[in-house]
């Protein structure tokens, strides 16, 4: 079951690139062994619903290494990859790829990066797309969301079209639960649904549950409040993050908050969307941000990428465009340099922050544990997605 969305546009959310990541040597696939106390372990503090973890790394000494893994789209394939385009990764290890140059279709490339064939077309009727809004795997089987639900093999046939339910103006991610149930995680701008991120749908496709609001402060429509990067997590339930606020959240699909893990760094302070704009339009660094998340069940931890402001930040050029005009080339040059990335693996079991490192890059995606993905720009100015496999390692 694996979700995927994209961020509603570079000027609002965070830029989907970055400067050309390093290289590295290939990476050596170690696990971290530490046993630590879940009570009385400096660095976190536990409440009655979840723990607020601070200070420094427990596994002193240990770093992240970065590897390039595949690349998906070269300058020779039909299909070319926008600053807008994203990806899901399916158990085989192959690609799907949304909101490439080539509106109403799915890209697919194997697990070497190699470009396949296109789910999808562009139009209205049986089997066609629009703009392609997240995409939500499971098995053979994939889930596309635009204004609708499309139903497709891995292979490309169609097999039906669902209607969305009434009201929902966005749908940034899902999960499959067990039963058959979706949860989507979308805006839903209906009574009783607004301000919830996140919606079960019922078997005639309506909203049969919606939770995770805040119950403490007022709806505030915004790409902030209303987006959560979510994973999935074992036996139904899923994890989920805000962009503006670096806070996990475990929740079962019946709508049970389960844990709360609160990260508490100077690098990173929770903001409100206001802050954010005045921030921009003062021409001032970009605030810190999550970028993704992913849990591995099997090793206990959870990996999260978060943008910061860069090293080298300076303003981008003052100019003015045409309202809903995509980016150019001048444009990617320079937001390249608005964020680094920090990547931090936290311990499920004791809660602790086991390693952080930042690298001179922006990620646009975390697609599983250890799968970060941004973007490369050939010469000539075409982009990739460029996957990169991160290992934990031990000195």
């Amino acid at each position: 079951m694996i979700a995927a969305r994209p961020h509603q546009a570079p000027s609002l959310l965070c830029p989907t690139g970055g400067r050309r990541p390093r290289r590295s040597s290939a990476v050596r696939a170690l696990r971290v062994g530490l046993t630590l106390l879940t009570l009385g372990v400096p660095g976190i503090s536990w409440g009655q619903q979840g723990a607020t973890i601070s200070g420094g790394p427990a596994c002193v000494g240990c770093r992240i290494q970065l590897a390039p893994l595949v690349t998906l789209g070269s300058q020779t394939d039909t299909i070319l990859q926008s600053l807008f385009s994203y990806a899901a990764r399916d158990k085989r290890g192959w690609y799907f790829v949304a909101m490439t140059h080539t509106d109403g279709v799915v890209a697919v490339y194997d697990s070497t990066g190699s470009f396949r064939y296109t789910i999808g077309r562009k139009g209205k009727g049986p089997g066609e797309l629009g703009a392609v809004q997240a995409l939500l795997i499971d098995g053979d089987t994939l889930h596309v969301y635009g204004d609708r639900e499309s139903v497709f093999l891995r292979n490309g046939r169609f097999v039906r079209a669902n209607g969305l339910p009434s009201g929902v103006s966005g749908v940034f991610g899902g999960v499959l639960l067990p039963g058959g149930s979706t949860l989507l995680q979308a805006a839903v701008q209906t009574s009783g649904h607004a301000g919830h991120p996140f919606h079960v749908l019922a078997a005639d496709r309506s909203v049969h549950r919606s939770f995770g609001g805040s119950t403490t402060e007022p709806y505030q429509r915004s790409a902030f409040t209303e987006r959560r990067y979510i994973t999935p997590a074992a036996n139904g339930r899923f994890w989920a993050a805000e962009l503006n606020r670096y806070r996990l959240q475990l929740w079962s699909g019946e709508g049970r908050l389960e844990r709360e893990l609160e990260r508490r760094a100077e690098w990173f302070v929770p903001w409100k969307p206001e802050a954010e704009t005045a921030q921009r339009r003062a021409r001032k660094p970009p605030l810190a941000r999550i970028a993704g998340l992913a849990v591995d069940e099997q090793a206990r931890r959870i990996w999260v990428a978060v943008l910061v402001a860069g090293t080298d930040w300076q303003a981008p050029a003052s100019r003015s465009a045409p309202a809903g005009a995509r980016p150019t080339r001048r444009d990617w040059t320079e937001i390249q340099n608005l964020f680094d990335t920090v990547i931090e693996v936290i311990d499920l079991d004791t809660g602790r922050l086991l390693v952080s490192q930042r690298f001179p890059t922006a990620t646009t995606q975390v697609i599983g544990p250890g799968l970060i993905v941004s973007f490369h720009e050939y010469p000539d100015g075409a982009l990739s997605l460029r996957v990169w496999k991160a290992a934990v390692i031990i000195p």
